[in-house]
């Protein structure tokens, strides 16, 4: 081989070392933080790893989230603003072990039968107030407590007693005062509760047999 040929082979060999480097410079540039392949690529990363996300994750995220929904759908916010506070948690997660409330249970009552005194004897489901000194209210029914009779199992006569008696607020319905009763308690049947001076209600009861009554208007 000539001497001649040496420059070109030299040239050569170099063109074909740097290539490589060439290749490598030019993906590093399409690559840099700024560039919007490298946004896109990114952003396929990110998808990816969501997707390949383990279910464990998803179900431990799933209770907050709900959460979180149904209290900004409670209090009328966005989700992303609704507060849980610990109090938030022990109440919904714990509620459903708590007894029921009377006013509750006596709120239920009224939704199956929202009419007062349209059932039954007046004279022993009315109920009746008496005043007493320093705002001391006392309401009492004229009206007994049967428990279920059976003879060798067979029911021979139903239950038939007030289930509760409560007093409501004349303006708002809210009940000031309740309380509930069974089948063995003792007759008549008698709640007694205080009220602030001025305040105007209704004495209420419920029996099993015959439903709603509403007594007269007073105030304590």
């Amino acid at each position: 081989m000539g001497r001649s040929c040496l420059p070109h082979l030299v040239l050569a060999a170099v063109l074909i070392s740097i290539g490589p480097l060439r290749s490598c410079f030019l993906g590093a540039a399409s690559h840099r933080p700024g560039s919007r392949d490298s946004k896109l690529r990114l952003l396929r990363l990110g998808s990816e790893a969501e997707d390949n996300q383990a279910p464990a994750d998803v179900s431990r995220r799933q209770p907050a989230q709900l959460l979180g929904a149904g209290l900004a759908a409670f209090f009328g916010v966005p989700g992303a603003f609704a507060k849980i506070t610990d109090a938030d948690k022990d109440e919904i997660f714990k509620s459903t072990v708590r007894p029921r409330s009377v006013a509750t249970e006596i709120l239920q009552m009224m939704d199956v039968d929202p009419v007062p005194n349209d059932t039954g004897d007046p004279k022993k489901h009315m109920p009746t107030v008496e005043m007493g000194t320093s705002g001391r209210v006392v309401v009492t029914l004229k009206h007994g407590m049967d428990p279920v009779k059976e003879i060798d199992g067979d029911v021979i006569k139903e239950a038939h007693y007030i289930q509760y008696i409560w007093l409501a607020d004349a303006e708002t319905g809210r009940i000031l005062a309740g309380k509930n009763f069974e089948a063995t308690d003792k007759s008549p049947p008698t709640m007694s509760a205080l009220l602030p001076k001025g305040v105007t209600a209704y004495p209420m009861a419920y029996c099993n047999l015959h439903g709603l009554w509403k007594g007269e208007k007073f105030t304590a």
